[in-house]
């Protein structure tokens, strides 16, 4: 049983008051357990980043195809275009 599994029952039987832990005790365990699910979907997200970057390195570089390149100049073109908002000088007092 994975720690998410592990978790998801323990809290059950803490609801169900099966759990011989008081509050504070399942609290800590709680928060020892998210700690390690969280730890292990960093791992996993760095580790299929690194990978998803090395093959990135490794792929020809090529042109894109020309109907994409039509489609993002028409999407700029039809962007609307602001001027940045001027800044008001203040006023000095004398």
């Amino acid at each position: 049983m994975n720690e998410f599994d592990l978790l998801w029952k323990m809290m059950d039987e803490f609801m169900e008051c099966e759990c011989d832990k008081d509050f504070k005790t399942f609290d800590q365990e709680c928060n020892r357990r998210f700690a390690a699910i969280e730890a292990e979907f960093y791992r996993q997200f760095f580790h299929t980043l690194k990978k998803t970057i090395d093959l990135c390195h490794a792929m020809e570089c090529c042109e894109p195809p020309q109907t994409l390149h039509i489609s993002l100049i028409q999407a700029i073109e039809c962007t609307p275009q602001k001027k940045p908002a001027k800044k008001k000088r203040k006023k000095s007092v004398d």
